[in-house]
């Protein structure tokens, strides 16, 4: 729905369903998550004109906005309570 933050994540990469365990017990309802695969899933792939069968990393979705990979990660960080918020300036470090 507008205003949900979702991440996208890749149910069969169990690194991605780990990572998806992590934020459910810290973000506190700040995000949705949901496996890309699942068909809300799907539809929002589809809304941002990604292929749903090359899937396989992250999507931070805010309203229109949406990123994936590390920028996903970072946008995701700052978001979550306590410490983790703080990572988000490893946006600033060079590539």
């Amino acid at each position: 729905k507008p205003g949900d933050k979702v991440v996208l994540y890749d149910q069969h990469c169990r690194f991605c369903t780990l990572w998806s365990g992590f934020l459910a017990r810290r973000a506190d309802h700040r995000l949705k998550l949901l496996a890309a695969q699942s068909a809300e899933g799907l539809a929002i792939l589809d809304w941002f004109g990604l292929a749903p069968d090359h899937f396989n990393t992250w999507l931070f979705v805010d309203g229109a906005y949406a990123c994936d990979d590390n920028d996903a990660l970072l946008e995701v960080l700052r978001l979550l309570p306590g410490p983790w918020r703080h990572l988000r300036w490893l946006r600033l470090l060079p590539a």
